[in-house]
């Protein structure tokens, strides 16, 4: 694991400034397969539903993602490499992010 995040780390010091000027390509079709492997029941319907997700994070993002400051677009893409394979709902949110970090800042908790 320590392997992989120098290697990243690495990686984003060098290629991150290039890369966050394009927008990613993420292989949705496999990530969606294995997520809908995983389901106990109902594949078919978490397929679609994954699908569908992620082509909605897609659109949203694909025609914002130039306005996204490239500071936090390099920030992004390095935890959606860290995370394996993309994401576009998960970039998307991480993206939509102010990435500020005031001390005063409550930690995140989920809400129940």
């Amino acid at each position: 694991m320590l392997r992989r995040l120098v290697a990243g780390l690495a990686w984003f010091t060098i290629a991150a400034p290039a890369a966050a000027q394009e927008f990613p390509r993420y292989d949705v079709d496999a990530l969606c397969d294995r997520f809908a492997r995983g389901a106990a029941s109902n594949s078919a319907i978490v397929l679609q539903w994954c699908i569908d997700g992620e082509q909605s994070a897609y659109d949203a993002l694909k025609s914002q993602w130039s306005a996204v400051p490239e500071a936090r677009r390099q920030e992004c893409l390095f935890i959606q490499r860290l995370l394996g394979p993309g994401s576009y709902s998960d970039l998307n949110q991480c993206a939509k992010k102010d990435g500020s970090t005031s001390g005063s800042a409550p930690k995140p908790r989920f809400r129940y």
